[in-house]
């Protein structure tokens, strides 16, 4: 019997240290770049479990790490602090 994975959409908020979105940050999922909203947030389509992620915004130091997604929890935020 095989299983079947169905891919699930994850939503990375990226934001300032006092909770404000950070507009323009580029967020790696795995080998796929996409840029955060006006919100600070970003979405990607995943097959749940853990997966690669990297942000980066101009004046701000970097995330880089590991995040565990599923479907009952689909959510991150990152804090970014400047530099």
């Amino acid at each position: 019997m095989l299983a079947i994975i169905t891919a699930i959409l994850i939503q990375i908020s990226v934001v300032t240290t006092d909770g404000k979105p950070i507009k323009g940050a580029g967020v790696f999922c795995d080998m796929e770049l996409n840029i955060t909203d006006s919100a600070g947030h970003i979405v990607f389509s995943v097959e749940p479990g853990p997966h690669w992620i990297k942000v980066h915004k101009d004046g701000f130091k970097g995330f880089e790490g590991e995040i565990r997604f599923t479907a009952e929890e689909p959510n991150e935020t990152i804090i970014m602090r400047e530099r």
